[in-house]
């Protein structure tokens, strides 16, 4: 599945995305979160916040999250 959201403000972003997020991860899906306005340490406690169990599922390369611009780059074993 693949998402394209608008939101009005952070909090209002993690309501969405991160209930999204969480069920695909329980069901063995895979997903990637690019961030071009918050920290990485700023998204994993908010995944942890919501209940994402960020350590097993980045253990598992299951859940992979980066910079947007790493991403674009192609840095850091990312390549479009």
């Amino acid at each position: 599945m693949h998402a394209v959201l608008f939101y009005s403000d952070t909090d209002h972003k993690r309501e969405l995305v991160l209930p999204l997020l969480q069920q695909a991860l329980e069901n063995q899906g895979a997903a990637a979160y690019l961030s071009s306005h918050e920290s990485l340490g700023e998204v994993r406690d908010a995944m942890e916040y919501w209940g994402i169990d960020v350590d097993r599922h980045e253990s598992s390369r299951c859940l992979e999250i980066r910079y947007y611009e790493t991403f674009m780059t192609g840095e850091g074993g990312w390549a479009l």
